[in-house]
């Protein structure tokens, strides 16, 4: 995985984007499987026995993107603390594909092919969303030391995407370092692919400043 971002300022307005990247696959060697069971026939009623004993290998391969753009203006300034309301928009972009390989294919006993010994399944979501959030910096006295934080809720293509961020940030005379915790998540409601879809955990970086 990889998170980049940047932001920059001129008063109390500023223009932020950031870019996510998420790769993860799991994999299942060697996996006997005992297949028994009836397809119907195509006039109904016809139940045609399929039986097999097979080893199977199937991998699985997520792949998500995101990335967003967001307009914000600073509406609370105190020492090193603030706070910015924004608006704007996200893309995700999310790939899923399963493949198996098997010892053999499972036919019906007329020789039709109920599935092949190899093979793949797939599918692609493209998500935009308008989003409307907070985001700010709470300074922790005259410490080097600071909690930034990040939320917002949109929605669009999705019935509802939401994403918070939290952590720590120990200043350095040519930045920051972080580490900090992240919560994505969309819903594209009963009719859509990804309902109760979410990306979550911990990240570790630094931010430099110019």
């Amino acid at each position: 995985g990889a998170l980049v971002g940047g932001s920059a300022r001129k008063g109390d307005f500023s223009i932020t984007s950031n870019f996510v990247y998420l790769s993860m696959s799991s994999e299942s060697d060697g996996r006997l499987l005992s297949v028994d069971g009836s397809i119907t026939g195509p006039n109904g009623g016809v139940n045609i026995p399929v039986s097999a004993d097979i080893t199977a290998s199937s991998e699985t391969e997520l792949k998500g993107l995101t990335w967003d753009l967001l307009f914000g203006y600073t509406f609370y300034r105190s020492g090193g603390s603030f706070a910015d309301a924004f608006a704007g928009v996200r893309y995700f972009g999310v790939e899923l594909t399963t493949t198996w390989s098997l010892t053999t294919e499972i036919t019906l006993p007329d020789n039709t092919v109920v599935l092949p010994a190899d093979g793949s399944v797939g599918r692609d979501v493209d998500l935009w969303d308008a989003v409307v959030g907070v985001r700010g910096e709470i300074a922790l006295g005259e410490s080097r030391w600071s909690l930034p934080y990040f939320a917002d809720v949109g929605a669009g293509d999705a019935d509802l995407t939401w994403n918070v961020m939290a952590g720590a940030s120990y200043a350095f005379n040519w930045g920051d370092m972080l580490v900090f915790y992240r919560h994505l998540e969309y819903d594209q409601g009963p009719s859509g692919p990804l309902q109760g879809f979410s990306f979550s955990g911990p990240a570790f970086g630094a931010r430099f400043r110019f």
